[in-house]
């Protein structure tokens, strides 16, 4: 029959390498990530891939929610892919990256965050794609020991509506090398504003 699993605020799932799945066919489930609360995940695949290879397993109907606030934490020491949805209620509302070996490499163009990215440790590749995040306050992306590469110019950040104030794009190219771009707007703005990197020959 039904069933969700409802991770609430202040709660933390970790899943680590393993995987969430409903065996049952008789009927839909539901993951759902409220605010505030937290899923932990290592797997290599990410958090949702619509395959049984990812952290929530796609097959019998699953599905998931995650809330404005609701917290993904990608972890561990494997490479991990960084997933994402166009259906806005699958859209991460607080990505954090955080890395103690390998490194989150984005996967695909349409990743979006809704509130917040935040770079506690370890590496978050651009890869070539273009991550969105819809939330133009000037903390929108906060860092602690991680960071931002990109290695070509397709590789973007994306702030929708940026508000005024100053705002830091943390870009770097490893550990102990950062990039950081730095800007000031004076007042809002309702046109997304995209910073891209890349080293040259020059």
């Amino acid at each position: 029959g039904h069933a969700m699993l409802l991770i609430e605020s202040g709660g933390i799932i970790q899943v680590n390498d393993n995987q969430i799945e409903h065996p049952s066919t008789s009927g839909p489930s539901l993951v759902r990530i409220n605010d505030g609360g937290r899923i932990r995940i290592t797997s290599p695949q990410g958090l949702y891939n619509g395959s049984t290879g990812a952290a929530l397993v796609a097959s019998n109907q699953l599905n998931y929610f995650i809330e404005p606030d609701g917290i993904v934490e990608y972890t561990g020491t494997y490479d991990q892919w960084i997933t994402g949805s166009n259906d806005t209620q699958k859209q991460y509302g607080i990505l954090e990256i955080n890395k103690t070996a390998g490194k989150a490499y984005a996967s695909t163009t349409n990743t979006r965050i809704r509130r917040s990215l935040r770079l506690v440790n370890g590496e978050l590749d651009l890869n070539g794609k273009t991550l969105t995040i819809g939330d133009g306050n000037s903390n929108a992306i906060t860092r602690q020991y991680g960071y931002l590469k990109s290695d070509t110019e397709a590789g973007r950040i994306v702030l929708v509506n940026p508000c005024s104030g100053e705002h830091l794009i943390p870009f770097g190219s490893a550990p102990n090398i950062y990039h950081p771009v730095i800007f000031r707007l004076n007042s809002s703005s309702l046109s997304p504003l995209t910073v891209s990197t890349w080293p040259t020959s020059v």
